[in-house]
């Protein structure tokens, strides 16, 4: 991630394994803009009075993005405020007849979001020591060989891609009616989205979709370019 080198590696990992489709959707996203937000995140892009305000959920997507972000800001002299967005919209918004779950922070509305950070400001500035904690744990996420991480318990694990292959398969057989009926790839993956906790993602889920296809496990039938091309079902 720190190195053209690195940044590159990365693309190739989405485009070799992500289907053309889904690379051809996230040309704009931060796959491809890596370079850009490491600058923005580069401590001499700051100013000394600039307040900055790490947000992030409970999920392994973010809390990975917030290591990453701590080990670029190390050597900013600022200070730095977390705001966790699960639990501050729910001290904010939530009424005992009310309350909204969250898969990620892009969820939360930009109204309840202004609300949100300036409660972050009213709190304490993140420790040194946290800080440090943090970026160092980011050091040991980079030199890792796991490609996928979850969150569990307040921590983040790194696990094989083949993590959700079994939970994939007994979603298609669920959301078959009848034996041997075909299953619409999206609505396999949309299914499995509402229950992951980590924020994978649908083009992680649907690539393992294919995994299990070329691997026999599932049967196809469509084009695979988009997971709104083709059907599956449990292997006949």
């Amino acid at each position: 991630m720190d190195t053209d080198e690195g940044r590159r590696n990365r693309r190739l990992w989405f485009q070799e394994r992500y289907s053309d489709k889904y690379n051809a959707s996230q040309k704009t996203d931060f796959r491809s803009n890596l370079p850009n937000h490491a600058a923005v995140l580069a401590p001499d892009c700051l100013s000394e009075v600039t307040q900055i305000i790490v947000w992030h959920g409970d999920n392994a997507h973010e809390q990975t993005g917030l290591r990453y972000a701590m080990f670029r800001l190390r050597q900013a002299a600022n200070e730095i405020r977390l705001l966790n967005t699960y639990g501050v919209h729910a001290s904010l918004f939530d009424r005992p007849d009310w309350k909204v779950a969250f898969s990620h922070s892009g969820e939360i509305s930009p109204d309840k979001l202004m609300p949100m950070l300036a409660k972050a400001l009213e709190g304490p500035a993140l420790a040194v020591t946290e800080r440090d904690r943090l970026a160092r744990e980011w050091s040991q996420w980079e030199n890792s060989n796991e490609t996928l991480r979850i969150w569990r318990d307040g921590n983040i694990f790194g696990v094989p891609e083949s993590h959700y292959d079994e939970l994939l398969l007994r979603t298609v057989g669920e959301l078959q009616r009848t034996e041997g009926e075909w299953v619409c790839a999206a609505r396999a993956v949309g299914e499995l989205l509402g229950q992951d906790e980590s924020f994978a993602g649908d083009g992680f889920f649907e690539y393992r979709l294919r995994s299990l296809i070329r691997s026999g496990e599932l049967d196809s039938e469509g084009s695979l370019a988009g997971m709104g091309g083709y059907l599956v079902r449990p292997a006949q």
